[in-house]
């Protein structure tokens, strides 16, 4: 289990394999993150812009 850990078997397409694939991991949560407020945003708008329409 420690070679798999350390990332020592397979030689270097493994490693470049792994890199990949953790990396993806990663931002996997930072995407979301971006998809979620830029929901919020768009909505916050169309409120402002409903709002308006309402008034004028």
């Amino acid at each position: 289990m420690f070679s798999v850990h350390v990332g020592s078997w397979g030689g270097l397409t493994t490693r470049i394999l792994s890199f990949l694939a953790a990396l993806v991991g990663a931002s996997l949560p930072l995407t979301g993150y971006y998809l979620w407020i830029r929901r919020l945003v768009r909505k916050g708008s169309r409120k402002a812009n409903m709002q308006l329409k309402k008034v004028a």
